[in-house]
């Protein structure tokens, strides 16, 4: 039984963006490994992707992480 259709990477830099929209523009946190799901959500072209589902999980992240939101 086949369950990945594709593989995506994403660089550390696209998964802060993606944490730092999540929080800024969405009120939601989620650790770096959950916003992969968004990051290569976004560096898929719409067309590509069709419908799509992120699942964010992992809402721990240290004051010290914060910094990357400013």
């Amino acid at each position: 039984m086949e369950v990945i259709d594709e593989v995506v990477l994403v660089s550390d830099d696209e998964i802060r963006a993606s944490i730092c929209l999540l929080a800024l523009e969405n009120k939601l946190v989620a650790e770096g490994s959950g916003a992969m799901t968004l990051a290569a959500a976004l560096n898929t072209p719409i067309e590509e992707r069709g419908r799509t589902v992120c699942l964010f999980t992992g809402g721990i992240i240290y004051s010290d992480k914060n910094k990357i939101l400013y």
